[in-house]
């Protein structure tokens, strides 16, 4: 990581590198500085002792620091508008990122971001530039950034073959941006892999636009009806070209039928997504676009469900799977018959569901309540917005009570949060691990 513009502090009249301070016993630092070296060091054996001190010079109090994070300089300017950077992750091949910032961009703003996702053969410089002319003005202020080939199109992907999660925190911890307004983009087979993007990572974005693309995933009628309710938080646009005689097997003919089951699911649901055919012009118009960019994430606590398949993709913001339950379904095929006497829909939607997993939930006051699938373990991660933690906070899990307590807020799990996050502006305060038996009826 590079050195950040807080990295040297001036604590005892000389400058020290933040992962290698030492605390003196006199003239303590303050406290937005001991926060600031703490996201500075890359050391987790210095971040524990720098958790100690922060914990000392805030008398241990959770909402003085939370206070500090939203304000926090951790970013440096940048010299370049256009260029390109490359992200690490242990175990990982690096990743290449491609960026385009706006001309007023000051690392001491936060900005929005869109994601454009590159199709196949399109190279994620071409991949900006097509958004940059798609959204033209309405992204004014806005971050652009590409990768290639972040995540697969079709639901039988890999489970080492998506990296929108590398993409999303690298770029947060190389630019100041808004947590709360990220949002994809995708055109063509670009399109397909944004679908893809949003449906297993609704938690990272406000909204999206598909042109030309679909959800690729196998008997789209009955998994269309399991995975689409996972977009209940996240505005999208989705377009496509209207073919008077289509011809099914074609390219054009998959994404015409498979936007048209879309469309009138979303109807169904009453989802907050808009589908329908481009217009004669072929172009998307200005205020579609802005209502989309203007989005931002629902708030913490919200009612949330998540259907997934692999364990990489149980995280629903607030509610997430951290131990699976039983074999992931790994098959790059499926096949499904039902016998003449049977609901062929209800059936293939059954089989479907015994293969998936599931996390959902909602808070109620005090009481919060989840539903889970296939999962062994889950996390809770609770703002002050949520519930009130100076009063017990009761959880049912598959209709069994499992917590009816206080939930202790903790300076240590508001720090590491925020770190493996980088997000600052819904501090958690407090997290519970739940492990399960059974699954939900």
């Amino acid at each position: 990581m590079r050195l950040l513009p807080y990295a040297a502090l001036w604590w005892t009249g000389c400058p020290i590198v933040a992962s290698a301070v030492q605390l003196p016993p006199a003239n303590e630092p303050a406290l937005e500085q001991l926060v600031t070296a703490f996201f500075s060091s890359d050391l987790p054996e210095r971040r524990a002792e720098l958790v100690q001190a922060i914990r000392a010079r805030s008398g241990d109090d959770w909402s003085a620091v939370a206070r500090v994070l939203p304000d926090l300089k951790l970013w440096l300017p940048e010299s370049n508008r256009v260029g390109v950077f490359t992200a690490e992750r242990k175990g990982r091949e690096p990743i290449r990122i491609w960026f385009e910032l706006p001309d007023d961009y000051d690392a001491r703003d936060a900005h929005p971001v869109i994601l454009c996702v590159a199709g196949f053969s399109q190279s994620p410089v071409d991949c900006i530039a097509d958004a940059r002319s798609l959204f033209g003005s309405t992204a004014e202020g806005f971050i652009l950034v590409s990768a290639n080939e972040i995540i697969d199109r079709s639901f039988h992907q890999s489970s080492s073959s998506d990296r929108t999660l590398d993409v999303v925190r690298a770029v947060r911890r190389r630019f100041h941006t808004i947590a709360d307004r990220w949002f994809a983009y995708g055109s063509g087979t670009g399109a397909d892999a944004a679908w893809m993007t949003i449906i297993t990572h609704p938690d990272l974005f406000a909204g999206f636009v598909s042109i030309g693309g679909y959800l690729n995933v196998p008997y789209p009628n009955e998994m269309y009806r399991l995975l689409l309710p996972n977009l209940r938080g996240v505005r999208g646009r989705v377009a496509f070209r209207a073919i008077e005689e289509p011809i099914r097997m074609s390219r054009a003919g998959r994404v015409l039928v498979h936007n048209q089951a879309i469309a009138t699911i979303v109807r169904d649901l009453s989802l907050p997504l808009h589908v329908s055919a481009l217009g004669s012009t072929g172009e998307l118009d200005d205020v579609g676009l802005a209502s989309i960019l203007s989005a931002r994430m629902v708030p913490d606590g919200a009612e949330t469900t998540h259907w997934f398949r692999y364990p990489w993709q149980g995280s629903a913001g607030w509610l997430r799977q951290t131990k699976f339950a039983g074999e992931v379904w790994t098959a790059d095929q499926l096949s499904i018959r039902a016998s003449p006497s049977t609901d062929a829909s209800r059936f293939i939607s059954s089989v479907l569901r015994s293969h998936m997993a599931y996390v959902g939930g909602r808070i109620d006051g005090q009481v919060i309540r989840i539903k889970t699938r296939r999962c062994r373990e889950i996390e809770v991660r609770l703002t002050p917005s949520m519930v009130d933690l100076d009063k017990p906070v009761t959880v049912y899990c598959n209709d069994r009570r499992r917590h009816q307590a206080l939930i202790p807020r903790s300076i240590e799990t508001l720090l590491t949060c925020a770190h493996d996050e980088w997000a600052f502006q819904h501090p958690v305060a407090a997290t519970i691990r739940i492990s399960i038996r059974s699954d939900a009826q």
